[in-house]
């Protein structure tokens, strides 16, 4: 199970990185949406394996919180935004916005 998810990840990296440059190249925004959908199947796939591998929910949960941190710090100094920058369009921003009392 873990090696089948390993390999699914692999290729969904590769989906996702193709997106991105066809994305960019294109500047066509369905390319956009695919490539956060993809992203965010990954991110699942990957919370999948810290459970697997620990079976616990709540340090899975931790994990994945924490994880989200510098995941969002490295894009945004990649993108040289502030480092700790929340979006305006995409869902979880304004989620994150809202509950941060952003909006």
């Amino acid at each position: 199970m873990i090696t089948a998810i390993i390999i699914s990840l692999i290729l969904l990296t590769a989906l996702w990185n193709g997106l991105v440059i066809q994305w960019y190249l294109t500047k066509d925004q369905r390319y956009s949406k695919y490539w956060h959908a993809v992203g965010f199947i990954i991110r699942g796939l990957l919370v999948l394996l810290i459970y697997l591998h620990t079976k616990d929910h709540l340090l899975t949960g931790i994990t994945a919180f924490i994880s989200w941190i510098p995941y969002n710090m490295i894009i945004n100094i990649c993108m040289k935004q502030p480092i700790f920058y929340i979006g305006r369009t995409s869902t979880i921003d304004k989620f994150i916005r809202k509950i941060l009392g952003l909006i």
